[in-house]
Formats: C-alpha cells, sequence, structure tokens
C-alpha cells in the first residue's frame, strides 16, 4: 500500500495555544469590530471629526487666523461700520431715470473684473473718468435694449452694506457724479 502523504508537508506541532480540532477559538472580538464597520461607525466618526474642526475656530480668540480653518478675520474686523461706496455706471433715460448697466457695458463680461475697470477709471481722475464714460456711451448707444437713454453717468453712491443686503437701495447719501456724457448719435 502507498503512502498518501507521500511528498506532502509534515503536520505541524500543535503548541499549546494553537487552534486544533478540540479546541474552539473565540472570534467574537473581530465579529464585533466587522459588524462595527459593516454599520456605519467609520463615516459618523470622519463626519464628527470634520464638524469639530470645521467648528473650531469658534473656539479662538477673535484675531486668530489660520489656514486650512480660518475665522475669516479679514472680513469680520476692522470695520467700525458697514458703510462702503459702490461705484456704478448708469445710462440716464430721457426722464432722468438711472439704469443700472450691465457688465459688458464696461468693456468685460465678468462682474469683478468691470468693477476693477470703473474704480479703476474713477481713481485715476476726471480725465480717466470721462473716457470710461464715452467708452461706456458708445457700448449703450449699439444697445437696443437701452435705445431711450439720452446719457450715460458713473458715480459712487455710499451704501450701509448691512442694509443693502436686507433690501435697503437707497444711498446714505445722494450719489456723487464722476462723470456724465450724452450718447453718440
Amino acid at each position: 500500500m502507498a503512502d498518501t502523504n507521500a511528498g506532502a508537508a509534515p503536520p505541524l506541532a500543535e503548541h499549546p495555544g494553537a487552534a486544533g480540532p478540540d479546541r474552539d477559538v473565540d472570534l467574537a472580538p473581530h465579529r464585533d469590530l466587522d459588524a462595527s464597520l459593516e454599520s456605519g461607525v467609520w463615516p459618523w466618526l470622519v463626519g464628527l471629526v470634520l464638524l469639530g474642526l470645521s467648528l473650531s475656530p469658534m473656539l479662538r480668540p477673535l484675531g486668530y487666523d489660520s489656514f486650512p480653518f480660518s475665522s475669516f478675520p479679514m472680513f469680520a474686523h476692522g470695520r467700525k461700520d458697514a458703510v462702503t461706496n459702490v461705484h456704478r455706471a448708469v445710462a440716464v433715460l430721457p426722464d432722468g431715470t438711472p439704469v443700472a448697466l450691465p457688465p459688458r457695458a464696461l468693456g468685460s463680461d465678468e462682474v469683478l473684473q468691470a468693477d476693477v475697470i470703473l474704480r479703476h477709471a474713477i481713481r485715476g481722475g476726471k480725465k480717466a473718468s470721462a473716457k470710461l464714460c464715452r467708452a461706456v456711451a458708445r457700448r449703450v448707444a449699439d444697445d437696443p435694449a437701452l435705445s431711450t437713454a439720452v446719457a450715460v453717468e458713473l458715480v459712487t453712491e455710499r451704501h450701509d452694506a448691512i442694509a443693502w443686503f436686507a433690501g435697503e437701495r437707497t444711498p446714505l447719501s445722494p450719489p456723487k457724479r464722476r462723470a456724465r456724457c450724452k450718447l453718440p448719435k
């Protein structure tokens, strides 16, 4: 009779802690860990840690700022009030009603770029403001939606920013005209 175990590895020697056919191994701790992972504990734990990190700037001193969890003090501190200057380009209708112009009238489709163009011209003085006003007037004259406009004005208005976002659009003082030009015919 041939040996059926020929060429097979010798059996492992049992040591006192090894599991064998007559020894039960307690896998309960591993099952509990697997069950907790499967039940969604980790997503909740990660979510709570991220929430804590997001709220942590509230526990720091007011002037403290740190990347990536910032309290944004550059926006929240250092202003005595919420009053700000707003520069606008408006088309003036025959009855004197101002109509806010879109960014493209200032030479850009981007709101922030149009604002920079306007601010730069106003800060440049009367000549720069008049030059921009004439360029805007040419664009407005070519716009069929503004065919009834008679002039363009560049103005600066003072607003309370908090009141503005609460719906109060009336300036704190009359607008200061920086430039006015008639539309070309």
